[in-house]
């Protein structure tokens, strides 16, 4: 064999499904067994990490500028856009429906004093800088307008006041309504005059697209370096404990996940005609690299790939809806806001009726929507955007959702990535739909 028919037959095993599965149970092997081995290894997945992120950004922003750009030229531009605003807002309150359902069935923040004393002791054991300063307890009074306040600064900050600053800081949610506007404005520009910069944007888009396909043939190797230290991280010591006290609370937020991932998976296999176990197949490549990379965003080639080449939909509406769809309908977080919110309430003792359940529904909305440009410790205080409201304290959940939140953070990222999958399959056309479009045309 040639050096380069041996270097092809390599890339072929590394995207193969058999090699990705193997790098999850390599990862989950040296985790269990070898935890100082696995920490060693957490530095060179966050290596993968960022160089996903340095192509994330750039990607993004050509491919909504250029399918906005190139929709604008199309008489239905306004009804589609409009189209997909309502999707993806009435799937955001069916995400949090899910939430407040499996929190009101499960009721997580219910309880025995055994249970409770161990919570108790988690938080006022808590070592980290968030306890520390915040000084929470159990049994504090209700209150919340910091949380509120905290919010309405995050929602000051969404549009960008130096495009180049948001870049630089991966501001993501501020480059997503940059790009919005400026691909909006490109394809309003009178004809001819935009083509050039359409065409150079184009050209960057396949660019990006061409080097995520090279940094996705190592992701076996990235899953084993990303899963072993999380696993290792979990299996022993106080984060153990952790566990094993909130277990009913990341069993509800692992079933919230489950029934969107269901109903995802129906949308998926009844739009693309391909079936159920067909679509979930398809998309397997992205869904692990949510649960390596835990970041929804470095999927989206790997979902546009995915979907257009295997369940055969429409390329050009998948370049528009799946980076949209990704950045701002965080089904992740809204099911994650809305369990929290009831764990509190439940663990205060607090009864919600339906009033309050409707408010529950539409800040996690709202909390969704600003969890866009947020990740971290920041996605997590956005429970107070709830919370607030319902006059429920936070200071004292938030070390518990801490405590929790690594793995909690896989279900919202693969919850998030498969739905904004079940969001495409459901606005864009089949390819087939489009040649006939197109030969009806002609």
């Amino acid at each position: 064999m040639t050096p380069s028919s041996l270097f092809s037959s390599g890339l072929r095993l590394m995207s193969h499904p058999a090699a990705m599965l193997g790098g999850v149970a390599a990862g989950i092997a040296v985790g269990l067994g070898r935890a100082d081995l696995a920490a060693a290894l957490a530095p060179v997945g966050q290596l993968y990490v960022t160089l996903l992120n340095v192509l994330v950004l750039p990607f993004m922003v050509s491919a909504i500028v250029v399918s906005l750009a190139r929709l604008w030229s199309r008489w239905s531009a306004g009804t589609e856009i409009g189209r997909l605003v309502g999707a993806i807002l009435l799937w955001m309150v069916i995400a949090a429906a899910v939430g407040v359902g499996t929190g009101q069935l499960l009721a997580p923040g219910e309880l025995p004093p055994a249970a409770e004393v161990a919570l108790g002791q988690m938080v006022d054991t808590a070592t980290n800088a968030f306890a520390a300063d915040a000084k929470v307890s159990l049994t504090a009074p209700r209150a919340g307008p910091d949380r509120i306040q905290k919010m309405s600064e995050t929602l000051a900050h969404v549009v960008p006041d130096n495009i180049f600053h948001a870049l630089s800081r991966g501001h993501r949610l501020q480059v997503v309504i940059f790009s919005v506007l400026f691909g909006l404005a490109l394809g309003a520009t009178s004809r001819g005059r935009g083509n050039a910069m359409i065409e150079m944007m184009e050209v960057g888009f396949h660019s990006c697209q061409t080097m995520m396909r090279g940094a996705n043939t190592l992701l076996p190797i990235a899953m084993c370096v990303t899963v072993a230290p999380l696993v290792g991280r979990f299996t022993s010591g106080a984060n153990a404990g952790a566990l094993q006290a909130m277990a009913l609370f990341v069993l509800a937020q692992l079933a919230g996940a489950g029934v969107l991932l269901a109903l995802s998976a129906a949308a998926v296999g009844r739009r693309s005609g391909r079936g159920v176990l067909v679509g979930m197949i398809a998309l397997r490549e992205p869904l692990l690299m949510a649960i390596g990379t835990r970041d929804s965003v470095a999927c989206i080639p790997s979902v546009i790939d995915r979907m257009s080449g295997t369940l055969r939909i429409s390329r050009r509406d998948l370049e528009l809806v799946v980076p949209l769809g990704i950045t701002l309908c965080r089904v992740g977080p809204v099911i994650y806001f809305a369990v929290s919110t009831l764990f509190i309430a439940q663990l205060y003792g607090v009864p919600l009726h339906l009033p309050q359940l409707a408010l529950v529904v539409a800040g996690s909305v709202a909390a969704g929507l600003a969890a866009s440009g947020a990740s971290g410790l920041l996605a997590i205080t956005l429970v107070g955007v709830v919370c607030g409201p319902l006059g429920l304290p936070i200071g004292a959940a938030m070390v518990l959702f801490l405590a929790v939140d690594p793995v909690i953070e896989v279900f919202r990222t693969v919850t998030n990535v498969f739905g904004s999958c079940a969001l495409a399959a459901v606005l864009c056309a089949r390819e087939e739909a489009v040649v006939n479009a197109v030969a009806d045309a002609a």
